[in-house]
């Protein structure tokens, strides 16, 4: 959970880890589906929920989806006074969750290339047979510790074209 609210006190420990379950949050069922959600009123919560807790006059949220998947929503909320939300700003607030949720989407696959790359290492450096990658003129660009058996030091295994490779040795 994250927020900005520049001029108001933070209601950061009221908006961590909410229970959102039970009579009066269907409004997330329309937010899964793609909908955006808003109100003057914000009878989006039962009476004692967050809303009230934090004095919400009004909400608008959209869906926020990443990866496919739908990863929560993000909101405009107005605790002054209740207002009805223009369509620009739903489109405004649309735009800005979906930059949020691509920015996720790419953040967690590149942590999956990078996990995926450390498993790759990790197999390939402990193997003992003899793992290489080659460019179009078969220059070694990539080798495991074990084709040192081919040529010497690994440093100076990479960059060898693969015919200048001798016989592995004991």
């Amino acid at each position: 959970t994250h927020e900005w609210c520049p001029g108001l006190t933070p209601a950061m420990d009221d908006l961590q880890d909410p229970v959102f379950e039970g009579p009066g949050f269907e409004f997330l069922d329309r937010l899964a589906t793609g909908n955006p959600v808003w109100s003057p009123n914000a009878p989006v919560a039962p009476s004692g929920g967050i809303a009230e807790r934090l004095g919400i006059g009004s909400v608008a949220m959209v869906p926020l989806f990443g990866g496919g998947r739908w990863l929560g929503f993000a909101a405009f909320a107005n605790s002054n006074e209740a207002r009805d939300w223009a369509l620009p700003e739903i489109g405004a607030l649309t735009a800005a969750a979906d930059t949020l949720g691509a920015a996720i989407a790419h953040a967690e696959a590149l942590s999956a290339l990078e996990r995926s790359e450390r498993e790759f290492r990790s197999l390939t450096d402990n193997s003992t047979d003899l793992i290489g990658r080659y460019d179009r003129e078969r220059r070694v660009v990539y080798a495991n510790p074990a084709i040192q058996s081919l040529g010497g030091p690994l440093a100076q295994v990479l960059g060898t074209l693969s015919g200048e490779l001798g016989p592995p040795t004991a």
